[in-house]
Formats: C-alpha cells, structure tokens, sequence
C-alpha cells in the first residue's frame, strides 16, 4: 500500500459531532484509524488500529470521538 503524499489526506475522510476521522486499510482485516480535531477544540488527535471490518473501525473512531468529548467534559 503506499503512503500519502504531503498535503494527501490520511484516509477517506468522514466527519462525527464537527470533527473529523479518517480509516484506511492496513493488511486484511486490519484497519489504521485517526480523528482529526480542530485547532482550539480541546480534544488531541488520536491513532490507532484496530481488526475486523470497515465498520468496526468506523465505530471505534465514533467511539474514541465520544471518549475525548466526555474527557473534556470532565475538566
């Protein structure tokens, strides 16, 4: 698989509660995944892998997503 050139985004780019993530491929079955926050927002920019299908690292995604909004909330 090659990786993206400068200024290429990461992965096929979604958004979830205004911010943004991105999943790519990495081997069979397996998947890379990042959240892309806004400058400002509070939340840090995430990564991480995850196995099974497309879906599930979607999920994981949203779910990291909500993790970094209940976090903040609790400060």
């Amino acid at each position: 698989m090659r990786r993206p050139k400068k200024g290429e985004p990461f992965a096929d780019m979604y958004g979830y509660k205004g911010l943004e993530y991105g999943v790519q491929p990495d081997g069979p079955g397996k998947w890379k995944g990042a959240t892309y926050p806004k400058i400002g927002s509070g939340i840090a920019q995430q990564r991480g892998r995850v196995s099974g299908t497309r879906e599930e690292a979607v999920e994981e995604c949203k779910a990291a997503i909500e993790r970094a909004f209940q976090k903040r909330a609790l400060r």
